[in-house]
């Protein structure tokens, strides 16, 4: 089945990649594409900061009430898909407060694995994805403002940021 059209988890509270819902500000380029990672396709979010400003896209979401044992968290994962020339940062807010911030370097080869060089292979990489997950249990039964942040860091050249698979979901 595509992943387009796949049933929303049962633990899922909202998909941040509906782009619909999100309102952009100094994003040169925002939109859904795929990565791979470990031969399998993954979505992500696509931001592009313009270089001036930080590239923000807000999204306003009701979050539930939950009871007392759960918790309310986003998870996601970032990389970057090309060769920055001084790295990207990452970062999520909820009404304006920072929650969680990454400078990233390390990013996705565009290039596929059959030109890799033998030095290639024997010389340690940075993985470039990262796996985050940030607790927003104290923002249960609110409607908050979540803002996904991406900076150019002074310069915009192929920051090709990626927002992988973002949802805010209940866990136990």
């Amino acid at each position: 089945m595509d992943a387009r059209f796949a049933p929303m988890p049962k633990d899922m509270v909202f998909d941040l990649m509906r782009l619909d819902r999100a309102k952009t500000k100094n994003c040169a380029d925002w939109r859904t594409i795929a990565v791979q990672r470990s031969g399998r396709p993954l979505r992500t979010i696509f931001q592009h900061p313009d270089g001036n400003h930080d590239g923000d896209a807000t999204y306003e979401i009701a979050l539930p009430a939950l009871p007392l044992s759960g918790k309310l968290v986003i998870k996601f994962g970032t990389v970057i898909t090309n060769a920055s020339d001084n790295g990207v940062r990452f970062t999520v807010l909820v009404n304006g407060n920072e929650m969680w911030s990454e400078t990233k370097t390390a990013f996705l080869s565009p290039k596929p694995a059959a030109e890799k060089s033998a030095q290639d292979s024997l010389l340690p990489t940075a993985d470039p994805f990262s796996d985050r997950t940030v607790d927003l249990s104290n923002y249960a039964g609110q409607t908050v403002s979540l803002t996904l942040r991406v900076n150019a860091m002074g310069n915009a050249a192929n920051d090709l940021a990626n927002w992988v698979e973002p949802r805010i979901v209940r866990v136990n």
